[in-house]
């Protein structure tokens, strides 16, 4: 990410902060417009972040809410219990996970956002504009979500 600009660098973290709070399993397009938005940059006139997330519940569905203890404490598991294990065996950097891997749209998303850089700095509105030019990408369908409501 040498070539983003220090405005664009905080977006692709936001994105991925989207992605882990929303216990998805990747970060794609959807995830990059809402890095976008979290940074800061105003995506049309009516646009919301809040109205984005909706958007994007409606299309994909709710992200999942339940918390792990309480989904394993019928099943007899403390996972208190077992991350300590795990901790004490392996250290506390065992748990730490790992960051969701960009899909295949947000990967050509980024090509497509620094090919798009003529100057050599890939910017926010790189990152936009290609995360929106994705064929069929989630970033599109949120905005086209949004602009029938």
């Amino acid at each position: 990410f040498d070539m983003f600009t220090g405005e664009a660098r905080p977006v692709i973290a936001q994105a991925t902060a989207e992605a882990i709070e929303r216990r998805d399993d990747h970060v794609g397009t959807e995830h990059l417009l809402l890095g976008v938005m979290r940074a800061g940059v105003v995506v049309g006139g009516s646009v919301t972040l809040e109205g984005a997330r909706a958007a994007l519940d409606e299309l994909v569905g709710s992200p999942v809410a339940t918390d792990p203890a309480v989904a394993l404490a019928p099943l007899g598991i403390d996972l208190g219990a077992v991350e300590s294990q795990l901790a004490d065996t392996f250290g506390a950097d065992a748990l730490a996970p790992a960051p969701p891997a960009y899909d295949e749209a947000a990967r050509q998303a980024l090509m497509a956002a620094v090919a798009g850089a003529t100057d050599g700095e890939v910017d926010t509105s790189h990152v936009l504009r290609a995360a929106l030019d994705v064929d069929g990408s989630m970033a599109s369908q949120i905005l086209s979500v949004l602009n029938r409501s």
